[in-house]
Parts: C-alpha cells; structure tokens; sequence
C-alpha cells in the first residue's frame, strides 16, 4: 500500500476507482515506508536509555550470580541503584519506557476485495463459522503494532534494593529472586495503528507542503489519503463510513479550494489535519 511521490514532478490526477486502485497493488511504497519510517523514530525517540542500560545491567548482574561472579553482580547492581536514584529525582516515581518493537501486518489493499471480505465475515459469524472468519480476518490486518516495555521506577528500586543488601548479606539465592522480582516488575504495553490510517495522515501532511507549487499532485494525495480511509472502514479499524463521513467531506472540500487557488485552503488544511489526528485516535487500540 501506498502512493510514491516526488515534489519535482507532475502526476496526471486519477479520477476513476479503477485508477486509484491500481495505484494501492505495490507494498511498502514510499508514502507508506515513509511513514512508518517517521513513526519508528519517534517511538524509538521515547525511550530513556539511562532506564534501558539499568534494565540490561540487572540483566547482566543476574547473569553474573548464576556463574558464581557474585562481587561483580553487587558491584554492577550498585551501579544500577545510583542510577535509579537519579532517575527517580528526574522524572518521579513513574514508569519509563525502555523498550521499543515494532510488528507489520501487512493486508488486502485493494478497496472492493477488502469490503467483499468484510460481508463474508459479518456473514461467517452470524453463522457461528469462527473457523473461515478467523481466516479472512486475517487477511484484512494491516497494521504496525507498537509494543513498548515499560519500567516502573518505585517498584524496580524497591527489589534491587533488597536484592544488594541480601548479597551484602551473602544471601545469594535469595538475592537471585529478588532481581528476578525487579525483572518482574516490566510492563508491556502494545499499541496498533492502521496502515491505512497513518498513511493517510502523512499524505495529508505532504499534501499540504507541495499544494502551491503542484496542486495536482495535492489533489491526487488527498484523493488518496480518501481512499485510504475508505480502506480503513472496510478492514474494520473504523466502525462505518458514517464515522469518517465528516472529514471526507473535508477532503473534497480541501481539494476543491486548492484547485480554484482559494484564500481559506492553509485553514482548511488545519481542519482537515485535526479530523486525521481524531480518526486516528479513535482507531488505535491499546492493550497491556
């Protein structure tokens, strides 16, 4: 899925359904890519590394008892108590995120297979045939889920903490499942964006940087950013059309105002962003 661009050149508007579909058959283009790109830098961007080194220290000092090297684990456990202590004096008694992965589903990209599938499964689960519904479902995931592991300052100190004073008290065994306890404590949180959704949003986005020296190819952006959200209903990351229907109508309002030059078209790019960031919250799922 997705629309390669290149600010430098004119590409003819499609007008047809037909066209634009077509232009949906090549995976991982550059709007899509691009996108994603921009995404992973900036979950990747959210992690404390000074939380992710503690995290891999203890890790580490684990390792380190279950050899026998129980000196170098208190040492390198002490190490990790400084640094929680400086963490907890800069961001609170909060949990940070030191782990960041990303999952692609890639799939059907193409409008009407996608909206012949959805029916099928409505029909399939009426029928109680969660076997074959499974299936096309899918079929019609396409979405980057975002699972981020989290640590929990107060409770981790707490069970490093007692770890280090059970090796200073030669409890080794005892100190093992203390780090295990601290280990314990990471939080893992998954959060999925649609494909299509955060597609759309960055074609919006590019759409709006190029649309006074290529008007076309703004048009043909938001033409199919449109689609993508068209494409977005019929996988089910939205519930109906109806619920993207007020920003559609922005779209072709926006595409409308920058083909006649417009005074209003920065404002209704405004608009028309602000309803692409609402779409996409109510579309995204979190799940711990």
């Amino acid at each position: 899925m997705g629309l390669a661009f290149a600010t430098d050149q004119t590409v003819a508007p499609t007008n047809t359904a037909q066209g634009q579909a077509a232009k949906v058959q090549s995976k991982q283009s550059s709007a899509l890519s691009q996108a994603i790109s921009q995404l992973k830098e900036q979950e990747l961007a959210k992690v404390i590394q000074e939380a992710a080194a503690a995290l891999q220290e203890t890790q580490q000092a684990l390792l380190l008892l279950q050899k026998g090297k129980v000196q170098e684990a208190l040492q390198l456990l002490q190490k990790v108590q400084v640094t929680l202590e400086q963490l907890i004096q800069k961001y609170g008694l909060v949990k940070l995120p030191v782990d960041v992965q990303f999952i692609e589903f890639n799939g059907i990209e193409d409008l009407e297979l996608a909206m012949k599938y959805n029916k099928q499964v409505k029909k399939l689960v009426a029928e109680n045939d969660f076997v074959d519904a499974r299936f096309l479902l899918a079929l019609l995931r396409d979405e980057i889920d975002i699972v981020t592991t989290y640590l929990p300052l107060g409770l981790y100190k707490q069970a490093i903490d007692l770890a280090v004073k059970l090796l200073q008290a030669g409890q080794v065994e005892a100190a093992i499942l203390a780090i295990q306890s601290a280990l314990g404590t990471l939080e893992v949180e998954t959060v999925v964006i649609p494909k299509p959704i955060l597609e759309a949003q960055y074609l919006i986005a590019q759409a709006e940087k190029i649309y006074k020296v290529n008007p076309d190819l703004a048009m043909q952006l938001i033409s199919r950013a449109e689609y993508d959200l068209r494409l977005s209903v019929a996988l089910g990351y939205i519930r109906s059309l109806e619920d993207v229907k007020p920003l559609l109508e922005k779209l072709e309002e926006l595409k409308k105002a920058i083909k006649a030059h417009a005074a209003t078209v920065e404002e209704q790019f405004q608009e028309a962003t602000k309803g692409m960031q609402q779409v996409r919250q109510r579309a995204t799922t979190t799940t711990h």
